[in-house]
């Protein structure tokens, strides 16, 4: 994919799609990837945009683009300022490093 694609919807409009804009392999090496420590440290102004194609264009941006924010925000505030965010313990009183593996899907 290069640049980003869209497709025609008609014959004076494109419709640009937030899953073609954030995966541009001009802005994200291996876009396919799941890598989360990209979006970690400084982003170029371009690659940060890209990143709010999620939530729609123009007109038809999300209104709750601004509570969902917020509320993401809150939630990680929460978790880190309530629990303690460690490796699990085995018998042996070693720590349990777990396998990052991504499965792509909600249940395993």
């Amino acid at each position: 994919m290069h640049g980003l694609s869209s497709f025609a919807c008609g014959p004076t409009r494109d419709l640009l799609t937030p899953r073609a804009i954030t995966r541009n392999e001009e802005l994200y090496t291996e876009p396919g990837k799941f890598n989360p420590e990209r979006f970690v440290g400084k982003m170029d102004s371009e690659a940060a945009h890209q990143v709010d194609a999620i939530f729609g264009f123009g007109r038809r941006v999300c209104p709750g683009k601004a509570f969902a924010e917020a509320n993401v925000w809150l939630l990680m505030a929460n978790i880190v300022a309530t629990m303690n965010i460690e490796k699990s313990i085995d018998e042996m009183g070693r720590q349990i490093t777990p396998n990052p593996e991504y499965i792509g899907s909600f249940v395993r």
